[in-house]
């Protein structure tokens, strides 16, 4: 069918184009029909595969796969908010560390700046005489009097080539150069002592901070087991109270029942006295709205009522029992016959089915008989060519 509908539009393409020239219309219809050849073949792999045909999609292994992505992707989505929730802990942690760390820093730079502005000035320098600005305002001018012994002859400013000053010169430069260096030790020293007090403060304030942070802790812890503690005590005098109050009441109610039970031992009401209920004009009438009930005698009248009751109930049972026995041996006897009938019947039915089955044989050997003869007669057989046709369209 497939070669033939081929054929049947490479004619009608070849008609068309003799009679009008080949255009767009003539494309669009050889693209429908390409797309419906297409379609076709999809179709037949659809219908010739048993597998998809008869199975389709699983659609409860489906659900399930989505059902176990949604479950994961929750519990993604938890743990991600856990984590979330540490970094910001951490988080919120280490600012405050930082913050104490610039807190430190800021302090030790607060001191070091005091330590500069009292102990390193400018005048405090050793070579700050080289560098004053008032260096020549302070010196002493060549000539303060006439008798001025710094001054020579003829104010030559003592040229005698002797240098007459000059021990004295040199002790003054040592002793000078031994206070630089004691001045120089004296500040080493003391800077040594500000970096160690600053050290020491810096250990003393990391352990104070320790210190209240630990006795913030056990305040804490403190006042938990203060809390825990009230609500202990509270607990134990509510639950004190409340054993009081049941034991309280228990007891008013244990007395309000021996009052009950007293007053009810001694009520004549309730203690049916059978000489009350009798009429005082007739001794064989009682009082109606004060009857107590019935005399002994008339109870044991009624109880031989009974008995007489249940001898005759118990008679009635016993030959209902003897009858159904009778009934149910007559009912035996009859099953039994009728099992005997229906084995009978079920002989006879095998029988008639043996029967049946040597005719039946018997014919499939006549049959076979006949179309061994009707095949020799006619030799026209089926081949594989013939079932090679089917299959092959899905119309």
């Amino acid at each position: 069918r497939n070669r033939a509908f081929v054929d049947t539009s490479e004619k009608r393409k070849a008609a068309l184009c003799n009679m009008f020239p080949c255009n767009d219309t003539i494309a669009k219809e050889e693209a429908i029909i390409e797309r419906r050849r297409k379609l076709e073949e999809e179709r037949k792999k659809r219908i010739f595969n048993p597998k998809y045909r008869t199975m389709g999609v699983d659609k409860d292994a489906l659900d399930a796969q989505v059902a176990q992505s949604n479950e994961v992707k929750s519990l993604e989505r938890q743990r991600d908010r856990a984590f979330d929730q540490q970094l910001i802990a951490a988080d919120q942690h280490l600012m405050l560390l930082d913050q104490q760390i610039n807190q430190e820093r800021q302090e030790v730079a607060k001191a070091v700046n005091g330590f500069r502005e009292q102990y390193q000035q400018q005048t405090m320098r050793r070579e700050f005489d080289l560098n004053d600005p008032e260096k020549l305002k302070k010196e002493l001018p060549d000539r303060i009097a006439d008798d001025d012994p710094r001054n020579g002859p003829s104010s030559g400013q003592r040229m005698e080539g002797e240098d007459l000053a000059a021990t004295e010169r040199k002790r003054l430069q040592q002793d000078q150069q031994r206070q630089w260096i004691a001045a120089q030790t004296s500040e080493q020293q003391q800077r040594k002592l500000v970096e160690d007090e600053m050290e020491r403060l810096r250990v003393l304030r990391e352990r104070e901070i320790m210190l209240r942070q630990h006795e913030m802790e056990m305040e804490q812890q403190l006042q938990r087991k203060r809390m825990m503690e009230n609500d202990r005590e509270y607990n134990r005098t509510q639950a004190k109270e409340r054993s009081e109050r049941e034991s309280r009441e228990r007891h008013e109610s244990t007395m309000d029942a021996l009052e009950e039970i007293r007053t009810q031992m001694e009520s004549a009401l309730l203690n049916e006295d059978m000489r009350t209920t009798i009429r005082a004009d007739n001794p064989n009438r009682v009082v109606p709205y004060h009857f107590k009930g019935l005399f002994p005698e008339q109870y044991d009248a009624i109880r031989q009522v009974q008995d007489n009751q249940r001898g005759e109930l118990q008679e009635r049972r016993d030959r209902e029992k003897a009858e159904k026995r009778a009934a149910d041996m007559h009912e035996m006897g009859v099953a039994r016959s009728l099992l005997l009938q229906d084995r009978q019947l079920a002989r006879d039915k095998r029988e008639m089915q043996r029967k049946l089955a040597e005719d039946l044989r018997r014919q499939a050997e006549e049959d076979r008989e006949r179309r061994k003869k009707m095949d020799e007669l006619y030799a026209n057989r089926v081949d594989e060519s013939y079932f090679a046709q089917f299959g092959t369209s899905s119309r």
